[in-house]
């Protein structure tokens, strides 16, 4: 019985260990947010421009009708 006690001690003692690990990992994370709030915004502005630039010009060049380059011999 105490053998029992002792493993499920262990796997919560073990489970607290690691949700505690996850609340400082989660401050540390939210902290370096907050400082970096700005260059963090302009990143995600800049990805999304890029984004949808790559994505407007793949649709115009896709529905865009042009003649095919014919190569031809000059002999």
């Amino acid at each position: 019985m105490k053998f029992l006690f002792y493993i499920l001690y262990s796997i919560l003692n073990s489970s607290f260990q690691i949700i505690d690990s996850i609340k400082t990992m989660l401050s540390k994370f939210l902290s370096f947010v907050k400082v970096n709030l700005n260059n963090i915004i302009l990143a995600v502005i800049v990805m999304l421009l890029v984004l949808f630039s790559f994505a407007s010009g793949y649709i115009i060049a896709k529905y865009q009708d042009r003649e095919p380059i014919i190569i031809e011999n000059p002999n």
